[in-house]
């Protein structure tokens, strides 16, 4: 099977270059972790009572789908920072989808609707910039789109021109990440046992780059592979879900119960080590003081005081 033409469930969301210039790109990381929620949980067609570009949502949902981990310990954004976040995207300023262009100049990112048990979100021009064919053929110099007529000309020529280029630095991009960050070596069995063991118990078939970082720098921090499979255990056994859809979703929340699994099997060795050698020496000084007291001071019995007869009358 074409590896490059495979079914990937869940759909898609564009994200034009273009944000990169917009408003949201100098706000802090969780304006845009928000935001990518909302565009990727918001209807790609009519269903129901709910538009396209429309999603029905509440500020708790935000705040545990926007949580993260820091380790073992899990940040969860408050309820005021999602309102924040929110009232933000619902002032007229240029809009985060985010480019700027006239269509988005002096527009809301979203409008919000209160409804029973929550409110509907509708993301503004979310037919303009969720469209595929908005992007084809379309030269940001003349800003002038090409259909395949005219695709022959100066005008095209150049803009087939920009793309080879683009495909290039792209190319040259991931060569240079590439020669940075090495593939992982899917070989690896006690990489591919720690994969399996979290895949089994989180449901997860695909990690992350830094997931695969964490799981590779313990291996290299000399952790055993028994070590790491124990932590994700006790890992899975300690979490406590909140609601039906709370998981573990990322290998980082297994690490602080790997680390401490790794420093009860080392610290209490090194300390029984120690208690042995101390309790060693501790036996020598005492039984060494018992034998030169029985010596140097012989018990006195009746035996002892038969050698005084004249002192002691009957």
């Amino acid at each position: 099977m074409d590896q490059e033409n495979i079914y990937i469930e869940g759909g898609y969301i564009i994200l034009a270059r273009k944000i990169i210039e917009s408003e949201i790109m100098k706000k802090p990381p969780l304006y845009m972790k928000v935001w990518i929620y909302l565009l990727a949980s918001a209807q790609h067609s009519d269903y129901k009572s709910l538009k396209r570009g429309q999603l029905k949502t509440k500020i708790p949902e935000i705040q545990e789908a926007c949580s993260w981990y820091v380790g073992a310990r899990k940040e969860t954004p408050t309820k005021r920072e999602i309102q924040r976040i929110l009232d933000w995207m619902k002032k007229e300023s240029r809009n985060a989808v985010e480019q700027s262009t006239e269509v988005t100049s002096n527009s809301t990112m979203i409008v919000t609707t209160k409804v029973t048990h929550g409110m509907i979100i509708n993301i503004e021009n979310y037919n303009v910039y969720q469209r595929p064919s908005n992007y084809e053929r379309y030269d940001e110099r003349t800003h002038e789109r090409y259909d395949e007529g005219n695709m022959n000309g100066s005008e095209g020529f150049q803009y087939k021109q920009e793309c080879n280029k683009n495909e290039q630095e792209i190319k040259n991009d991931d060569d240079s990440l590439w020669s940075q960050n090495p593939p992982l070596q899917p070989e690896d069995p006690n990489l591919k046992e720690i994969k399996n063991l979290f895949s089994r118990k989180a449901a997860k078939l695909h990690f992350s780059m830094d997931e695969e970082k964490e799981m590779i720098q313990l291996l290299e921090d000399n952790i055993p592979v028994e070590t790491i499979l124990e932590g994700i255990e006790i890992a899975f056994k300690r979490f406590k879900p909140q609601h039906s859809r709370s998981k573990i979703s990322s290998f980082k929340y297994c690490i602080g119960p790997i680390l401490e699994a790794h420093h009860a099997k080392t610290q209490p060795r090194e300390r029984k080590t120690y208690e042995h050698h101390a309790t060693s020496q501790t036996s020598k000084f005492q039984s060494s003081n018992n034998q030169r007291t029985n010596t140097e001071y012989p018990e006195i019995g009746s035996g002892y005081y038969n050698q005084f007869d004249g002192l002691f009358g009957n």
